[in-house]
């Protein structure tokens, strides 16, 4: 940020124009002092006012600095952040397919994945019209097709079955 340019100590000094001309209100009017006087005045506010414009503009161009610096550590965050939930899935879905696999094998897939298998069976009664529903559980013959390889005995003695008799 831009720093003020005023002296610290709570003293003035008189501006670099003004040092050697003589102190204002000791002309006479219309005089040839006066007019040099009101020349400097309006030398000294115009060098105020350019200077007020530069630390402006310099203020102006940190702020957009810092804007843009803010913008590219959240981008960076957010990004990172993704990066760990992806790792995190990716690990995820190798135990989960670990656990399918001894699951398979052990005849038990039902009990390994009871949690995910219990879910989805509530979401799939809500979504399915009861008409339908009492006709045919395509649920259950969907889990064995995909999940147990067509094998029902994969899914372990705990597994309810379908709930309706086809």
């Amino acid at each position: 940020m831009t720093e003020n340019q005023w002296p610290q100590d709570g003293s003035l000094t008189v501006p670099p124009a003004t040092q050697n001309s003589t102190a204002y209100g000791s002309g006479v009017s219309g005089s040839p002092a006066s007019a040099s006087k009101t020349d400097t005045a309006k030398e000294e506010a115009a060098n105020v006012a350019g200077q007020a414009a530069g630390a402006a503009q310099n203020v102006a161009g940190t702020a957009k600095e810092e804007a843009a610096n803010v913008a590219a550590e959240v981008k960076t965050n957010a990004r990172d952040l993704l990066h760990q939930a992806k790792a995190d899935l990716t690990s995820q879905a190798g135990t989960q397919q670990q656990k399918v696999a001894e699951g398979r094998d052990q005849h038990d897939l039902y009990d390994r994945l009871r949690e995910y298998i219990d879910r989805s069976r509530e979401m799939y009664d809500k979504r399915v019209k009861a008409e339908v529903a009492s006709r045919y559980d395509y649920f259950h013959g969907e889990l064995v097709n995909t999940l147990a390889e067509g094998d029902v005995s994969k899914l372990g003695s705990n597994y309810p079955g379908a709930t309706v008799n086809a």
